[in-house]
């Protein structure tokens, strides 16, 4: 069973995750406009990772149900993950050696132990690594249930806050940009949340109506303030020296907050659409069943590695192209990876009706 708002949340990260990379190309901020970022000040990462996290928490619970079918999941989806990674780091070894000419197999050596390589694809590797990291914990649910390794991994959490490495503790660091130490966490949280939706839900229906949109005003007050608020305070020595976006790759406290605060912002409406709640939950329910955006995030890792070739041929191609043709070609580029997934679809229900 699939949960096709889910789909669809997907697909518009997934789309808005290509934007936000072709926006990063010089003289192409204006595509920035068209992106959730503009108006929230986040990214596409911060929500795929809840998103898989509260998956694997629901089903866990309503299908998985034992340790060990929970292993042979997890297991299941490293064995998915690793190859699109390698398939991701396909651009990176053709400029690279067309670039500097590195020996080729010190190069592949690297990117076969998720030690160097990457093109806008990292969110793989912390997919990988976060696997790793709960594999290694699960024979703790027995004993602990998921708190057990929620703990663990607000250890982990709390340790990797004193260091300012990218990977896991500088672990692959060349390759993933993002503190895997910081964003294990983010997702394990998900995971513990999914595995208690019932009770996140009953408490959710207990609450009289008044007291839910008081909450939810509150939430949202503390989610304007905290956006226009930059201010990231540390204790730690090194920040200093890391790029200017280290609170977002470090995941720091008051960004974890951000993150859990749109969250809880977006998933209010859908969950209870009581009085002022109602119109954005009907728009929301209306967009993110659209078919062309449940089509994207239905193919969720097919898609991200296509994005990854995607973005390799504008970077390849467009730095001699006059501004003008830039915005088209990636205009043509956005229109064409939202077209692969849904022509894929309608190529497969034709063949399913043929063969009927």
């Amino acid at each position: 069973m699939r949960l096709d708002l889910v789909d669809g949340i997907r697909g518009h990260l997934l789309i808005g995750m290509l934007i936000a990379h072709l926006s990063f190309r010089d003289g192409m901020g204006a595509l920035g406009l068209f992106h959730h970022y503009h108006f929230i000040h986040l990214y596409d990462a911060e929500f795929f990772i809840p998103i898989s996290g509260f998956i694997i928490g629901y089903l866990f619970i309503e299908r998985l149900k034992s340790t060990a079918r929970f292993y042979k999941f997890i297991k299941a989806r490293l064995r998915t993950i690793y190859p699109y990674y390698l398939l991701s780091a396909v651009p990176f070894i053709l400029s690279t050696i067309a670039g500097d000419g590195r020996n080729i197999f010190g190069l592949l050596a690297g990117i076969l132990t998720m030690q160097d390589g990457g093109l806008y694809s990292d969110i793989l590797p912390i997919y990988f690594y976060c696997f790793l990291i709960l594999y290694a914990f699960l024979w703790m649910i027995p004993r602990t249930g998921l708190a057990g390794p929620l703990i663990i991994s607000g250890i982990i959490y709390c340790v990797s806050q004193s260091s300012y490495s990218t990977g896991m503790f500088g672990l692959s660091s060349r390759f993933v940009v993002f503190d895997v130490a910081a964003w294990q966490f983010l997702l394990v949280l998900f995971i513990f949340i999914g595995a208690h939706y019932r009770r996140v839900l009953d408490i959710i229906e207990r609450m009289s109506s008044r007291a839910y949109l008081i909450v939810f005003a509150m939430l949202a007050v503390l989610f304007l303030i905290g956006r226009q608020v930059d201010a990231y305070p540390t204790p730690f020595a090194g920040y200093e020296s890391a790029p200017i976006n280290w609170p977002r790759m470090q995941l720091h406290p008051f960004y974890l907050v951000k993150i859990l605060l749109v969250s809880a912002l977006i998933c209010a409406p859908l969950v209870r659409p009581d009085g002022i709640l109602s119109w954005p939950s009907k728009f929301m329910r209306w967009y993110f069943s659209l078919s062309i955006l449940r089509n994207v995030g239905k193919y969720s890792i097919q898609s991200f590695t296509v994005h990854v070739f995607l973005v390799a041929i504008f970077i390849e191609l467009s730095d001699n192209m006059s501004l003008a043709s830039r915005y088209m070609f990636a205009i043509s580029i956005i229109m064409f990876f939202v077209a692969m997934p849904n022509i894929w679809v309608s190529f497969r229900r034709r063949r399913a009706v043929q063969a009927a």
